[in-house]
């Protein structure tokens, strides 16, 4: 279990407690200190003193990449697990991800959102097992798909090391968010065989004041955009790939996103940064994989430019609270 920690002291603590307390025994504990300044770094090598299953690796701060990374050619076992330090793992965890892995490549995740102390309550993405037995990274994906068009990419499955390692699937330190995102298509696009945990096994801590997720600035934002970039580039090269088809289409529909979450926040300078960044991707419509894909997202992306769009979402909220 890899853990990256960066300033967390608050949460880290429950994060290692929901490691300790696994009804699994047979796990490592990696704890990477990526630069921290609050006294994380300090609990850190108190729980690595405290348990011969708990190491710790302190380095400068290079984002959330870089301290995966940096745990992932630390880790010796067979499978690696990634947990942000303010998550936690449900009790049966990693005995739920050993139960269905089945020698898989990746055995994907299920998670559920708790806030503070509140009760987890489990996101319906669930990805089921029947979907991705004995199909291969890209075929599981289509299939996923067919099913569950919103399903979340992450890190939050049961990685083989060895598959990882062989195929050089490293972060892109480079990404400071949604890296993971990135990280995980090129994962299904290597992967010879899937599995899936369809428990809610990693618990998702949501709301944590200061969390890059939610933090808005146009920093996150472009580095989104360019994970969105790198996948345009690849559905162009294979355009009658159904895997990169179906990419494309995940593609079109977060890019809309963007703008149903960020279209009102901000103001002045910061909002022509934003509308210039946004209209720069308008060539994921322009140039597409398959000129007759047309949806309500591609038609409106192709026919208005930023500051259009961002003006009709805030027009149809104004009508809809003077109704």
């Amino acid at each position: 279990v890899i853990i990256s920690v960066y300033n967390i002291k608050n949460y880290i603590e429950k994060s290692i407690n929901s490691v300790l307390n696994q009804t699994y025994s047979n796990w490592e504990c990696i704890l990477v200190d990526d630069g921290s300044t609050d006294g994380s770094e300090s609990i850190c090598d108190l729980w690595a003193e405290d348990s011969d299953k708990i190491s710790v690796i302190h380095k400068p701060n290079g984002g959330p990449s870089s301290a995966r990374n940096a745990g992932l050619l630390a880790a010796k076992g067979e499978y690696v697990f990634f947990l942000d330090g303010d998550d936690m793992l449900a009790p049966q965890a990693l005995e739920n991800f050993y139960h269905n892995y089945e020698k898989a490549d990746i055995v994907i995740g299920h998670m559920a959102f708790f806030y503070d102390l509140n009760k987890p309550i489990p996101f319906a993405n669930v990805v089921k097992k029947e979907w991705v037995k004995n199909k291969n990274g890209k075929a599981a994906f289509v299939e996923i798909h067919k099913h569950n068009p919103t399903f979340m990419m992450g890190a939050r499955g049961l990685y083989n090391r060895e598959f990882l390692k062989k195929n050089d699937l490293f972060f892109d330190e480079k990404c400071w968010y949604s890296e993971d995102q990135e990280w995980t298509v090129r994962c299904f696009e290597k992967a010879n065989s899937i599995s899936s945990n369809e428990k809610p096994d990693y618990l998702y801590r949501t709301g944590r004041p200061g969390s890059l997720m939610n933090t808005p600035n146009l920093n996150k934002i472009e580095s989104t955009l360019c994970v969105y970039d790198s996948w345009h580039k690849k559905c162009i090269c294979y355009p009658t790939e159904e895997f990169y088809l179906v990419l494309y289409e995940v593609l079109i529909k977060r890019y809309w996103n963007i703008y149903i979450q960020y279209f009102s926040v901000f103001s002045g300078e910061e909002y022509k940064v934003f509308c210039e960044m946004m209209d720069k991707r308008r060539v994921f419509v322009k140039k597409r994989p398959k000129k007759n894909f047309i949806n309500k997202y591609v038609f409106f992306i192709w026919r208005f430019k930023s500051k259009n769009i961002c003006n009709l979402l805030k027009f149809k909220i104004l009508v809809q609270k003077l109704k």
